[in-house]
């Protein structure tokens, strides 16, 4: 058997993980997106006046910024085993676009964010550590 090339591989990882952001429509709503660097998946949110809860500081509103690290998480948590089933053929890209397949996500349990300052009038980005 031919191994696959590997701009194949990228592009089926890519397109998994557009898929699966697609689940999440308050990511697109907000302006966030998931970007992947190898096996490394990085949370941007894109600066947007909409964005901004205090216009006199200007920051970020804080409930944008926890909503963002939330579905950052999620995302983070889902990719893993998503990408073994996509890999083993258990699940299609197709499949993921169709709104009817039902895809197991995580679910949040509890949520805490501690602001120990406030959000910049600038793109974000999450990454796990």
């Amino acid at each position: 058997m031919t191994p696959e090339p590997v701009q194949v591989i990228k592009e089926r990882r890519d397109a998994a993980l557009q898929a699966l952001q697609a689940r999440i429509p308050y990511m697109k709503f907000i302006g966030a997106s998931m970007e992947r660097r190898g096996d490394e998946l990085t949370g941007l949110l894109t600066y947007s006046p909409d964005l901004i809860g205090n216009p006199e500081l200007p920051a970020l509103h804080g409930g944008v910024t926890a909503a963002f690290l939330e579905v950052t998480a999620l995302i983070e948590l889902a990719w893993g085993p998503l990408w073994q089933q996509i890999e083993t053929g258990a699940v299609t890209v197709e499949a993921l676009r169709d709104p009817g397949h039902r895809l197991r996500m995580p679910k949040t349990i509890d949520f805490t964010t501690d602001f120990l300052r406030p959000g910049l009038p600038r793109d974000a980005y999450a990454r796990r550590g």
